[in-house]
C-alpha cells in the first residue's frame, strides 16, 4: 500500500493566539485532505536541545508549510528549518514548499530579517486580507489557501542525495553495540517514543534506537555531541571508521553555504564561480561535501599553496591546477589532441552524474588561475570555489562576472568549532 503525502509545518505560536489558531487551521486542513501532518507543537526555546524527530521529519517530508508571523520572523528554529528545506528543494526540486504571511508580515520582512537568499517563491506565497472577518475565518480562509498550493502532491519515492548520504552512515554503524551510548550523546530518549512518528513507524516499528536515527543526527547536531557520538561508535564495530569520520565531518557547515555551492553546480559551463571567506584550510572541502550530501562520485581538486610556487606564480599556479583538474577528469595532459580530449571528457563526467570542484585561493593570483583554466585552457565544467580569509578577497572577487559570494559569511567560531572536531575525530582513527 502506498504511504500517504507527508507535510511539514514550520511555526513559532509562542504567545501569539492568532498563529495558533493559524497553525490549528492548516493541520485540520491538511489532515483533512488526507496528508500525514508532521508538526511539532511544543516549540523549543533558546538553548535547549534541538528534537532529534525534526530533522528526520525534514529530511523526510514531501512538502512544508512556512507560517511568517510576527514571531516567526524572530525564531532562530524556523529560519533552520526554512534554510533546511530549500537547500533540499535545489537538490530535490519536487519537493513543495508554500510560505504564508499573516500578522501584518510584509513580503518585503523576508528581506529585512535576513531571509531574502533563501529564495522563497513569490507566486507560491499564501495570503489574505487581514482587515476580512474575524481571526478564526482569517484562520480558514489562509489554511484553505495553504492546502491548495499542495494540489497533486504526491510522495517523493526516489532516492535522494539526502538519503543516500544517511544510508551510507548507517550502513556503517549498523551492527555497532554502542550504538544507544552514541545515541544518548546526540538526543533524548524522549525525541522516538514508540507510536508517535508517522515517518519512523513505517520501517522501525517500536524500536527506540535505529541506525537511521542516529545517522540522521549525526549530520545535524553540534560538533561537540557529534564527536562524542563518535568516540562511543569507535567501542564498537565500524566498518570503515575513515569514512566514517569523512561523511559526518562536514556536517557543521550551514545550510545556507551549502545551497550556494548547489546552486553554482547548476549554473552553465563557465559560470560555476563562488567565493567564499573561511579562515580554516579545510572549511572549503567540508563545504563541498555538505552541498553535495558527500556524493562520492564528486571529485575535489585541493588548493595549491601560492608560496610554493617560484616568481612566476601565475603561469606556475595555473600548470599545478591544470594537471590536477585533468587528472580528476581521467586527462594524460601529454596526448597531442588534448583540447579535444578535456571537452570530451567534461562532458563525459557530467553525462555521469560527477562534478569537479576547484578549489583555489581568493587572491589576485588565485581568481587569474582560474580565469586562465576555464577561458584559455577551455576547463569550464568544473565549480570554481575560491576560498580564503585575506583582505584582499572581497575586492579580487569583485572584478569577476558572474561569481556569487556564499552569504551570510561563515561566523569563525563555528568554523574553528567543526574544523577542529573533524580533526580530533580523524585523529583518533589514525591512531586505532
Amino acid at each position: 500500500m502506498a504511504r500517504r503525502s507527508r507535510v511539514f509545518i514550520s511555526h513559532s505560536s509562542k504567545n501569539e493566539t492568532y498563529a495558533s489558531a493559524i497553525r490549528d487551521a492548516v493541520e485540520t486542513k491538511l489532515k483533512e485532505l488526507g496528508y500525514d501532518v508532521l508538526l511539532d507543537r511544543s516549540r523549543l526555546d533558546p538553548g535547549d536541545r534541538w528534537r532529534a524527530k525534526l530533522h528526520r521529519w525534514l529530511g523526510a517530508c514531501d512538502g512544508a508549510v512556512l507560517l511568517f508571523g510576527p514571531a516567526a520572523l524572530q525564531s532562530d528554529w524556523v529560519r533552520k528549518e526554512a534554510t533546511i528545506l530549500t537547500w533540499r528543494r535545489e537538490f530535490e526540486t519536487q519537493i513543495r514548499i508554500v510560505p504564508a504571511l499573516f500578522g501584518g508580515v510584509a513580503k518585503s520582512a523576508l528581506d529585512e530579517y535576513g531571509l531574502g537568499p533563501l529564495e522563497l517563491k513569490e507566486d507560491q506565497i499564501a495570503e489574505v486580507d487581514e482587515g476580512a472577518g474575524s481571526e478564526k475565518e482569517r484562520a480558514r480562509l489562509l489554511a484553505e489557501r495553504i492546502a491548495r498550493g499542495f494540489d497533486g502532491l504526491t510522495p517523493l519515492v526516489a532516492e535522494t542525495p539526502m538519503s543516500r548520504w544517511v544510508e551510507d552512515i548507517a550502513d556503517l554503524i549498523r551492527d555497532n553495540s554502542f550504538l544507544e551510548n552514541a545515541a544518548v550523546a546526540l538526543f533524548e530518549r524522549d525525541d522516538f517514543a514508540p507510536g508517535n512518528d508517522p515517518v519512523e513507524s513505517e520501517r522501525m516499528g517500536d524500536a527506540v534506537v535505529s541506525a537511521e536515527r542516529v545517522a540522521y543526527q549525526l549530520l545535524h547536531s553540534e560538533p561537540e555531541a557529534i564527536e562524542r557520538a563518535f568516540d562511543e561508535l569507535l567501542r564498537g564495530q565500524i566498518r570503515d571508521p575513515k569514512r566514517l569520520a569523512k561523511l559526518i565531518t562536514p556536517s557543521w557547515v550551514p545550510a545556507e553555504s551549502a545551497k550556494a555551492i548547489v546552486a553554482a553546480a547548476a549554473r552553465p559551463a563557465g559560470r560555476r564561480l563562488v567565493a567564499l571567506r573561511s579562515s580554516q584550510t579545510s572549511t572549503p572541502e567540508h563545504v563541498v561535501l555538505k552541498g553535495t550530501c558527500s556524493d562520492g562520485r564528486n571529485l575535489i581538486v585541493p588548493p595549491i599553496s601560492e608560496r610554493a610556487t617560484t616568481e612566476a606564480a601565475e603561469l606556475e599556479l595555473t600548470q599545478l591546477y591544470r594537471r590536477g583538474v585533468l587528472e580528476r577528469y581521467g586527462i594524460n595532459d601529454s596526448r597531442s589532441d588534448l583540447p579535444e580530449n578535456v571537452q570530451l571528457a567534461q562532458e563525459w563526467v557530467e553525462r555521469n552524474g560527477k562534478r569537479v570542484f576547484v578549489v583555489l585561493p581568493a587572491t589576485a593570483t588565485g581568481l587569474a588561475v582560474g580565469r586562465n583554466l576555464w577561458s584559455e585552457e577551455r576547463i569550464d565544467r568544473p565549480v570554481y570555489l575560491f576560498a580564503g580569509d585575506e583582505l584582499e578577497t572581497t575586492n579580487a572577487v569583485a572584478t569577476i562576472d558572474g561569481i556569487s559570494v556564499i552569504e551570510p559569511e561563515l561566523e569563525p567560531l563555528a568554523e574553528a568549532r567543526g574544523n577542529f572536531a573533524a580533526n580530533r575525530m580523524f585523529g583518533r582513527v589514525e591512531a586505532l
